[in-house]
């Protein structure tokens, strides 16, 4: 008797503790889904309309970057820039300290450029023009932590099926903390850039804004080198116009053959609304001639071609008529 009294308990408690694991396990089953489809529906359209924003704006930063190797003295740079975002387009100016830019930087949907002066007074030159992919035409690394972490958007980042949320903190004030991992990174996920994972902040009541993240990714996946990256953005008050940015850093540090690399960039910022119409992102803003690409000039030497023939066409024809006549 004593010992059926003892296989019922047992039972009964191996029966509760599985209905209870059971209870846990529906539980994280219902939230992680719940999250991952928050991050996949609100923190992407609030990422998008980050990007929107920052699209518009127009950056002035007062900073420095800080520069350390090992058995090397730190650098210490420090520098006045502006970077106007708008019509696709950007520009980055180096400001000196009269206030003047020799040096601008820019592209557009059709190439990106560098143009220079000797002197505030001389006339500008062209130093650069190239033709570059896509992805190069976009904004300044730091400046895209609102709704990136390293130069991966968040919004690749958590509809990749890759990507594992695996723990998530909750603050007072709202905002969210998660940790993630990049699945099967070790074998190279293009579309994130090497990513391997890490965790970020953002807060859910401004367009899910990322205010830090610290993540780990490849520098080279044939090696297996890695880099660490760190930063955070400070927000002032929200504008329907443009991203309201008022502090970055930035950090990343990495490993060669022994030697430690530290560059940590810290900026203050002004931002408003950009009033550059498209036309000021070209080199014709210059008084310089726009350039010939490469598919253009392909073009060119088409239809260079196709007259041509025709040509050549006509002339035989108007000969042969000459002889029949």
């Amino acid at each position: 008797m004593d010992h059926f009294k003892g296989w019922l308990i047992v039972r009964f408690v191996f029966f509760t503790g599985g209905l209870l694991t059971a209870g846990v396990c529906s539980v994280c089953a219902g939230e992680s889904p719940s999250l991952l489809e928050r991050l996949r529906q609100e923190g992407v359209a609030g990422w998008n309309e980050l990007q929107r924003l920052g699209s518009q704006t127009e950056y002035e930063l007062t900073g420095r970057l800080v520069r350390k190797r090992t058995g090397q003295p730190t650098q210490v740079l420090e520098g006045r820039y502006t970077h106007s975002y708008g019509a696709g387009s950007w520009l980055v100016r180096d400001i000196n300290q009269s206030d003047e830019s020799n040096q601008i930087r820019g592209g557009n949907p059709r190439y990106l450029f560098t143009v220079q002066r000797q002197k505030p007074d001389n006339p500008w030159f062209t130093a650069r023009v190239d033709e570059a992919p896509p992805e190069q035409r976009d904004f300044a690394i730091d400046l895209r932590a609102p709704w990136s972490v390293s130069d991966v958007p968040l919004p690749d980042v958590v509809r990749d099926p890759t990507f594992r949320v695996t723990r998530v903190e909750e603050s007072a004030d709202g905002t969210l903390t998660i940790n993630f991992k990049v699945d099967g990174s070790r074998e190279g996920v293009p579309q994130l850039k090497g990513l391997i994972g890490g965790r970020f902040t953002c807060d859910p009541r401004r367009n899910w804004a990322v205010q830090s993240y610290d993540v780990e990714r490849y520098r080279n996946q044939a090696t297996k080198s890695t880099s660490h990256i760190f930063a955070s953005a400070t927000y002032g008050s929200p504008s329907p116009d443009y991203l309201n940015l008022t502090h970055i850093i930035y950090r990343t540090d990495w490993v060669v053959d022994g030697i430690e690399f530290d560059n940590t960039w810290e900026n203050d910022i002004q931002a408003t609304k950009c009033e550059l119409s498209p036309a000021a992102f070209t080199l014709s803003a210059f008084d310089l001639p726009e350039p010939v690409l490469k598919a253009e000039r392909k073009r060119i030497w088409l239809w260079v071609n196709v007259v041509g023939l025709l040509l050549l066409v006509l002339v035989f024809w108007l000969r042969k008529r000459a002889v029949a006549e």
